[in-house]
């Protein structure tokens, strides 16, 4: 059959035009992807783990601003959805060596743009320097960002909605993406509603996610695999590494030695066991190994196990006897032995642990106590309301009432004047970020900066403060 040159060159158009229609619907319900950035951070140093922003080398990754979950509708909380970048994102800024933030503002009087922080003006928008990392909501209440090596893990809420049709915004999810905002992959969605005391990330020949997930403890690899530890979970304790690298004394393979290469996690008795009290139990990060660390065996005293910290290589619990009207303080270590610190006859207070010190607050009064002895010193009284925020660099940060911020040496003495923080934001002071621009100073001149995110409803504010608290709040976005 012979077919005519002409109506054959119009099939194979017709044919093009329909392949480039089909190629052009497909492309469009592909997930479009955000632009990947120029510039990976080396992760020499890292600070700010499990907060609201964290410092990798010279350039704060962090969450700009708050939303709550009441406000996000189904599909808001897509990647990048319809090419726009939703509130809540993850950004990240430089950090210059003075320990100010590489923006350029725009001011409201002469509509000029500069680097500079001129009181008298109005900012009205930045020009440049943020750069958005992840265009997906990862800013609501209990939330977390993490780095380890080239890759961060943050929490955003659920996207979808159950066979039932329920918009699960309620759960979370758990991603993992490279720094420069590739490779952004969903490894874990919760099947409850968790808060930030519920899980964790580690680094222990890999990194994993560590979840007490309503009453179910379990692993998570950055494959998305899953590994269930415990069940009827009731309380838990992560290792907590804020700080690691060339600007501090460890490193991400350092850092989980010893006590800190364990979670630890309390369980009920079984109803078949007539004993009181409960059972507590350690689980190795990497190769899930389960001890038991908790007993108290056959004297059938009732005795309750609480973990309460486990952090700067000390792990601390309470154990209280159904028959004895004091809750003791022990540390253990990791061979399993177990050294009395110290006792209280009311409740337990909150614990702090720097390198050397244990610091606790009790009736507004900052104490310092020996592990070696159950003496504890008054270091600092009169606080309304306090919780430390940070210990590092042998200094005490102290939120009092989210009105003042006050840093004190290990003495109990004043580091600086205090700072007013009563107008800064409408939530809690969230954990500084210790930065050492490049872990070394500056023609001798020492360049450590404390970097706070002070998230309030709609935009995030950096208040940076040297060690003089001299300070500059930041409107960044």
């Amino acid at each position: 059959m012979i077919i005519n040159k002409k109506k054959l060159s119009l099939i194979i158009m017709s044919s093009v035009i329909a392949l480039i229609g089909v190629l052009w619907t497909v492309l469009s319900l592909l997930p479009k992807q955000f632009p990947i950035l120029s510039y990976v951070p080396s992760s020499y140093s890292v600070s700010g783990n499990g907060s609201t922003s964290v410092m990798v080398d010279d350039y704060l990754y962090y969450v700009n601003g708050i939303i709550s979950i009441n406000d996000i509708g189904y599909k808001d909380n897509e990647y990048y959805p319809n090419g726009q970048i939703p509130p809540s994102s993850i950004y990240r800024v430089h950090i210059k060596p003075d320990g100010k933030p590489d923006i350029t503002y725009l001011y409201a009087e002469d509509d000029v743009s500069t680097t500079d922080i001129d009181e008298s003006e109005t900012i009205i928008g930045v020009k440049s320097g943020p750069q958005c990392v992840v265009p997906k909501i990862a800013g609501t209440g209990d939330f977390a960002l993490f780095v380890f090596g080239d890759t961060l893990i943050y929490t955003t809420p659920n996207n979808q909605k159950n066979k039932n049709g329920i918009f699960q915004v309620n759960r979370t999810d758990f991603f993992s993406v490279k720094l420069d905002g590739s490779n952004n992959t969903r490894l874990y969605t919760t099947d409850n509603d968790v808060a930030r005391t519920d899980f964790s990330v580690v680094f222990k020949n890999g990194v994993f996610i560590f979840i007490n997930d309503g009453g179910v403890l379990k692993r998570i690899d950055m494959n998305g695999n899953v590994n269930v530890i415990a069940e009827d979970v009731s309380s838990v304790k992560f290792p907590e590494v804020y700080e690691y690298g060339r600007a501090f004394s460890n490193s991400k393979e350092s850092a989980f030695n010893g006590v800190m290469n364990y979670v630890y996690y309390t369980k009920a008795r079984e109803e078949s066991d007539s004993k009181l009290g409960n059972l507590m139990y350690r689980v190795a990060l990497d190769t899930r190994t389960v001890d038991t660390i908790g007993d108290d065996g056959d004297l059938d005293r009732g005795v309750t196990f609480t973990p309460i910290s486990v952090s700067n290589n000390k792990f601390l619990f309470t154990s209280k006897d159904s028959n004895d009207a004091l809750t003791h303080l022990i540390e253990g270590k990791e061979d399993k032995t177990q050294l009395p610190v110290t006792s209280f006859a009311s409740s337990v207070p909150s614990f702090y642990i720097a390198e050397n010190k244990v610091f606790f607050i009790l009736n507004s009064n900052l104490y310092s106590l020996n592990p070696s002895s159950t003496n504890h010193t008054l270091v600092a009284s009169g606080f309304d309301t306090p919780h430390v925020t940070l210990i590092s660099n042998d200094k005490i940060y102290i939120n009092s009432n989210n009105l003042s911020l006050l840093v004190l040496n290990y003495d109990g003495s004043q580091s600086g004047s205090s700072v007013d923080i009563s107008n800064i934001t409408t939530g809690s002071l969230s954990l500084p970020i210790y930065f050492d621009a490049h872990g070394y100073p500056l023609n001798g001149v020492s360049r450590k900066m404390l970097i706070f995110n002070l998230s309030s409803a709609k935009v995030s504010s950096l208040s940076i403060f040297d060690e003089d608290l001299n300070k500059d709040i930041l409107i960044i976005s």
